[in-house]
């Protein structure tokens, strides 16, 4: 009775750690997704800090 008791209780670990292995991944993959969102929101923000400090710029020399 223990023996398969043992038995059952390994498979399900072993189930488990399946499942926790594939949560793993989908997570990682949420975090890379989130990442390259990340770093477009950087680009843009550096992107219309250059457009303001140029039109500052041009506002200064030609304004």
């Amino acid at each position: 009775m223990e023996s398969s008791r043992a038995q059952w209780i390994d498979a399900r670990l072993d189930d488990l750690v399946g499942r926790i292995d594939r949560l793993e991944s989908k997570i990682d993959a949420r975090f890379n997704s989130l990442d390259a969102r990340f770093d477009r929101l950087q680009q843009t923000l550096i992107g219309s800090m250059a457009s303001v400090m140029l039109a500052f710029a041009a506002q200064i020399i030609f304004g």
